[in-house]
């Protein structure tokens, strides 16, 4: 399962659409910024933490969300997560030196 990560562009301002894979916790969405395992991280991951919001899009519903990087115990459990819903994010981590990160999406509005 994807979702639709709309967020706007650092550099350009302007909304840039990602499919990303859906992790769910609870009522929050994790996102790993994995860029298949390249050296570098992905732009939309980039994008997102400076913009610090974005919205997301699961099936017919549409909602804002704030974002912010995990670490330690939190980045652990999401990370876990992340990898039972998609096994790949483990592969990716060992083809960089990088550590993957990873974070929270929580809802701004009510749903």
């Amino acid at each position: 399962p994807v979702f639709l990560l709309d967020v706007v562009g650092r550099s350009s301002g302007e909304l840039r659409p990602v499919m990303l894979m859906l992790v769910e916790r609870g009522d929050d969405l994790v996102v790993v910024g994995s860029n298949g395992g390249n050296p570098k991280a992905p732009n939309w991951y980039l994008n997102l933490m400076a913009a610090g919001q974005a919205q997301v899009q699961v099936g017919a519903r549409r909602w804002q969300v704030s974002a912010r990087e995990v670490d330690g115990e939190e980045r652990d459990k999401c990370w876990d997560l992340a990898t039972q819903a998609y096994p790949d994010f483990s592969s990716y981590q060992e083809l960089t030196q990088r550590r993957l990160p990873v974070a929270v999406l929580e809802r701004l509005e009510p749903e």
